[in-house]
């Protein structure tokens, strides 16, 4: 009929009851977004040797010099230690991988703290020692526990992609 318009909502209140069921399950999907694109801007962290305000602090030249004789058989490694593992070209924090496998979203690595929040954890105090730095224990802070602008896009993203889905 002419002059008139006819609109409909009920396509929008599903879309918005979609929307809903799927914002419950934020916590959910913030979860896996952190155990997997928030882990692998982290572990990136590592292969670029770098935290949000540029590159970490390199070893001292003592510590390298420790390294070398370790690696030669000149000097014993620490208990626990190989001595195949100690050189000075080794990446810091990648001696052993130790610090690095202690990183596992997979073994509670990433906690729910909120009903639409969480937390990855830096593994062991170790590796927050090294992450925030120590000075009774002479080490630097290299920051690795944090997320680049990219990562954060990225979970923003798929976020997004998850909260719309099927709606």
């Amino acid at each position: 009929m002419a002059g008139e318009i006819h609109l409909d909502v009920s396509a929008w209140d599903q879309f918005l009851g979609r929307l809903s069921g799927n914002v419950r399950k934020a916590t959910e999907i913030l979860k896996v977004a952190c155990s997997t694109i928030g882990f692998a801007d982290i572990i990136g962290h590592f292969d670029d040797e770098s935290g949000p305000d540029g590159p970490w602090p390199k070893r001292s030249a003592n510590t390298d010099r420790i390294y070398d004789l370790i690696g030669s058989g000149k000097l014993r490694a620490p208990r626990g230690g190989r001595a195949g593992s100690y050189s000075s070209s080794n990446k810091l924090l990648q001696l052993t991988g130790k610090l690095r496998q202690t990183l596992n979203p997979g073994r509670g690595g990433v906690r729910v703290v909120g009903t639409a929040a969480v937390k990855m954890l830096a593994g062991t105090n170790y590796s927050r020692k090294h992450d925030e730095g120590d000075p009774s224990s002479y080490l630097p802070k290299r920051e690795f526990m944090w997320l680049s602008g990219k990562g954060q896009q990225l979970m923003a993203n798929f976020v997004r992609d998850k909260f719309l889905e099927g709606a």
